[in-house]
């Protein structure tokens, strides 16, 4: 029933920290892509679209996301400090169900370990929380997910609106003729 269907996920983040972060952002991204499909809760394919870093970026993503019928939705990330402003035209374009995703990489803070570039590249819950002020002041209608990636809590509750992003898709396509109104 699912298996030409997929979700995209796409990662937010900045190129203020420089590329090396880019790569680790992806590093990290395609980790927890990965993870998700292969945990069997969640029955449609997520498919990792990339890092936006810039406006222009989140919205070429969008409208080819618009413009995929195997796309049945986004999942969003936001994976640094402060992406969320680069969104807004491209949330703007998106035609199809979105899921703002609001977790982090690290189940746990590395206290001992812990130094700036750690803390410059793993800020998501504050990018998580700009974002979803972004959404919520534009209304852009979405599902928040709040947990960490590998619990089985939180995929289920992908699951679930990933399910509904497939019907949403199959309803797109629906004729339907009335007779006697």
């Amino acid at each position: 029933m699912f298996e030409n269907l997929e979700i995209w996920w796409v990662t937010g983040a900045q190129l203020l920290y420089g590329g090396d972060a880019v790569v680790k952002v992806d590093a990290h991204s395609k980790e927890m892509v990965e993870g998700l499909n292969n945990s069997g809760n969640i029955p449609v394919k997520v498919v990792y679209k990339g890092t936006a870093n810039s406006s222009n970026e989140v919205e070429a993503v969008m409208k080819a996301a618009d413009n995929d019928e195997k796309c049945v939705g986004i999942i969003t990330w936001m994976h640094t400090f402060s992406p969320a402003k680069m969104w807004i035209k491209g949330l703007q374009a998106l035609q199809k169900p979105l899921l703002h995703f609001h977790t982090q990489y690290n189940a746990e803070i590395p206290w001992e370990t812990m130094d700036m570039d750690f803390m410059n590249l793993n800020q998501s819950a504050h990018g998580d929380i700009e974002f979803g002020h972004i959404c919520s002041r534009r209304r852009v209608p979405r599902k928040v997910v709040c947990g960490y990636w590998k619990s089985e809590e939180a995929q289920k509750k992908i699951a679930v609106w990933a399910r509904v992003a497939a019907g949403v898709a199959d309803a797109r396509k629906v004729r339907c003729l009335m007779f006697g109104s």
